[in-house]
């Protein structure tokens, strides 16, 4: 249960205006080792990765997520086949690393747990052995890619890790499936804050707090800024809000900041 989730006493969320933002660490090794106590990152390049996948369970938005936040914080986006060869090449010249894909976690092997971006996919054990990276953060706009587990030594496995240990300072993640469009706003929302200058935890707390207060006519309206056929959007995936369709915290309580906030 994610602290996102939580309600007070009172029956109000615990995540409000007026309640601090919530940040984890992994590990005291991990978060004292890679980072806490870094400077800010010296790269200035902002990369985003998207890929929809293919078949029954394709995304709708992943790719369209990657280009229109390469657009907020000027940078580059790679999407489609080729985003895991395009991510190994580029990926360590970037300050903020975005990646909008499918995830796979083996709780039997939390090292092979993995997203997929393309023809290829990109593993927790690729990205510890072969990445080195020097980021401020990375996002993975991905199910479950906040999952990992959790050793006798206290030291957690999967792709939190890998990519701590590759050299990001936070990392931006999701406990579970999340709904492609509530990813969509969640990561706007976010990069919005970021882009005014609000710190990463308290920017991911606002983004949360706006997309859950989203009306229908506010999700309408986005869309048509962004040129989507509102015909898409999904409101059947929460009929108890009529005037919030991303109200439930099934659609926002998931995505945690882990490491420096």
């Amino acid at each position: 249960m994610p602290f996102m989730a939580l309600q007070t006493s009172d029956g109000n969320w615990l995540v409000r205006d007026e309640n601090p933002a919530i940040a984890l660490a992994p590990s005291a090794t991990i978060l004292v080792r890679y980072a806490l106590g870094r400077p800010a990152s010296s790269q200035q390049q902002h990369y985003c990765f998207g890929y929809n996948s293919v078949g029954d369970d394709a995304l709708t938005y992943a790719e369209h997520e990657a280009q229109e936040i390469a657009k907020l914080v000027g940078g580059q986006a790679w999407t489609g086949a080729l985003a895991t060869d395009q991510f190994l090449r580029y990926a360590h010249d970037a300050r903020i690393i975005h990646i909008a894909s499918h995830c796979v976690y083996d709780a039997q092997q939390p090292l092979n747990s993995h997203l997929i971006l393309g023809n290829e996919t990109l593993s927790a054990q690729t990205i510890m052995d072969h990445v080195q990276i020097d980021t401020d953060l990375v996002v993975l706009s991905a199910c479950v890619s906040g999952r990992s587990f959790v050793a006798v030594s206290d030291d957690q496995y999967g792709l939190q890790r890998a990519f701590l240990y590759a050299g990001t300072r936070s990392l931006l993640c999701s406990l579970w499936n999340a709904s492609d469009v509530a990813a969509l706003f969640v990561m706007d929302r976010f990069y919005r804050q970021l882009q005014a200058g609000v710190r990463i935890a308290l920017a991911l707390k606002h983004a949360v707090i706006a997309v859950r207060d989203l009306t229908r006519v506010d999700i309408i309206k986005q869309f048509q800024i962004w040129q989507l056929p509102t015909s898409a959007i999904p409101f059947e995936l929460d009929g108890q809000h009529n005037d919030s369709p991303l109200a439930d915290p099934r659609f926002w309580a998931g995505f945690m900041v882990i490491g420096k906030a």
